[in-house]
């Protein structure tokens, strides 16, 4: 059993973690060739956010992309503005959300869900999924 929480500001600043930050959660699912897995995308300690993108790298030699659905965190009167793109050469995902709200319902403070991934497993064997450096967060200016 494992206690470490991605999500835990204790755990994150023990692993040197700096914020904000996204983080998936869970961190890391037993998988099975042929099974299926979901996981949330977080933003983590956020000021003011309006809108992200969030690039995955997966290993599309050993998982199918089945379904990507928006998160709660930017929901506000209306729906977030939410579309995803999954490049299969490749092996990345985008995805795109933005808050559509008014005034102080436009952006978010806090820690809350961007995206819901789900997986599916057709190899055995380790598989990493990684974040890449064109993540980022955007305020209302």
């Amino acid at each position: 059993v494992s206690f470490d929480n991605p999500l835990d500001l204790t755990t994150t600043k023990e692993l040197n973690i700096e914020l904000p930050a996204i983080v998936f959660y869970p961190d890391s699912i037993p998988m099975e060739t042929g099974s299926s897995a979901q996981l949330q995308v977080f933003a983590m300690e956020v000021t003011g956010l309006s809108g992200a993108h969030i690039q995955i790298n997966y290993e599309q030699q050993k998982l199918n992309l089945k379904s990507v659905t928006k998160g709660d965190f930017l929901n506000s009167l209306t729906d977030p503005g939410f579309f995803f793109e999954n490049d299969t050469i490749e092996g990345l995902l985008d995805i795109y959300t933005i808050s559509f709200g008014v005034d102080s319902l436009k952006n978010v403070t806090g820690t809350g869900s961007l995206a819901v991934v789900e997986f599916e497993a057709t190899a055995p064997g380790k598989i990493i999924l990684e974040y890449t450096d064109k993540c980022e967060f955007v305020d209302e200016n």
